[in-house]
C-alpha cells in the first residue's frame, strides 16, 4: 500500500507563491494584449509571411546558383533568429531557469532583428536572390517603420503569388503597412480581404476587427462602416452562434462589442 507523503509547510507555501505568479502572469499578458493587439497582429502577419518564404526560397535555391544562395543564407539565418527577453524576476522567489528561453542564440527584440537583417542584405549582393528575400528584406524595414519600402516588397510579391496560399500573410502585411501609412480607405479593403479569405473562424475575426479599428480611427473615421465592421467580428467570433468561453474568439467578441457599446 502505497504511503501518502504530506507536504511541509514551506513545500506548501512555495506551491501557493507558484500558482500566484502564474495567475500574474496570466493577467499581466492579458493587459497586455488589450494594449498592443495591434501592433501583434502585425507581428504574426509578418512571422507568417517570413515563415511561408522560407519554404518558397528553399524551392527557388533548388535551381538557383551557389552564389545566390551563400548570398542570402545570412539573411535568413538572421531573421530564423527567435527573440527572448528574459521575465523580470519576481520578489522573493527563488531564481529558476525560464523554461520558455529558446536554446542557441537570440535577438533582445524585434527592432535588434530587423536592423540585422537590413544590415546583412545591404551588405550582401542579393540581386540574383530569389523575389522572397526582397520581402523578407521589406518586412524588416517596415518594423523599423519605413512601410513604403515594405508595401512596395509585398505588393512585388503579391503580382507574382495571387491565388497562392502565400496571398494571405502578403495582404495582412499589407495592410499593416497602408494603416501604418494613414492609408485607411486602403487597409480597411485589405483587411476585408483577409477576413473573407481567412481559413479559420479567429483568423477571420480578427479581421473583421482590424476592418473596424481602421474604420474609427484617422482623419476619416466611418462609424457606419466600422459599426458593420465590428459586427461582423462578433459574428465570426460565435461560430454556430455559440460564445466563446476564453481564447482570441472571447477576446475580439468582448472587444468588437466594448468598441460597439460605445
Amino acid at each position: 500500500m502505497a504511503r501518502r507523503v504530506r507536504q511541509t509547510h514551506k513545500e506548501r507555501q512555495r506551491e501557493l507563491q507558484q500558482a500566484d505568479q502564474v495567475e500574474v502572469k496570466l493577467w499581466s499578458l492579458s493587459d497586455w494584449m488589450e494594449t498592443n493587439w495591434r501592433p501583434v497582429v502585425g507581428v504574426v502577419a509578418a512571422v507568417t509571411v517570413i515563415w511561408g518564404g522560407i519554404g518558397l526560397w528553399q524551392i527557388a535555391s533548388a535551381s538557383a546558383d551557389d552564389g545566390a544562395a551563400r548570398a542570402t543564407a545570412p539573411i535568413f539565418e538572421a531573421q530564423a533568429r527567435p527573440i527572448y527577453t528574459a521575465p523580470a524576476p519576481v520578489e522573493g522567489a527563488e531564481p529558476t531557469i525560464d523554461p520558455n528561453m529558446p536554446s542557441g542564440p537570440t535577438w533582445p527584440s524585434v527592432e535588434a532583428r530587423s536592423e540585422a537583417v537590413v544590415q546583412v542584405a545591404e551588405s550582401a549582393d542579393i540581386s540574383d536572390a530569389p523575389d522572397m528575400i526582397a520581402t523578407l528584406v521589406g518586412g524588416a524595414k517596415g518594423q523599423l517603420g519605413d512601410y513604403e519600402a515594405q508595401l512596395a516588397s509585398v505588393d512585388a510579391m503579391l503580382a507574382k503569388v495571387a491565388g497562392a496560399a502565400l496571398e494571405l500573410p502578403l495582404r495582412q502585411a499589407r495592410a499593416t503597412a497602408l494603416a501604418a501609412l494613414g492609408r485607411a480607405d486602403e487597409a480597411a479593403v485589405e483587411w476585408q480581404k483577409v477576413a473573407e479569405q481567412a481559413l479559420t473562424p479567429e483568423g477571420q475575426a480578427l479581421a473583421w476587427l482590424e476592418v473596424g479599428m481602421v474604420h474609427v480611427s484617422g482623419a476619416k473615421a466611418d462609424p457606419v462602416k466600422a459599426k458593420a465592421a465590428f459586427e461582423a467580428a462578433v459574428k465570426a467570433a460565435r461560430p454556430g452562434d455559440a460564445d466563446a468561453k476564453k481564447g482570441t474568439l472571447a477576446w475580439v467578441a468582448a472587444t468588437a462589442n466594448l468598441q460597439l457599446a460605445h
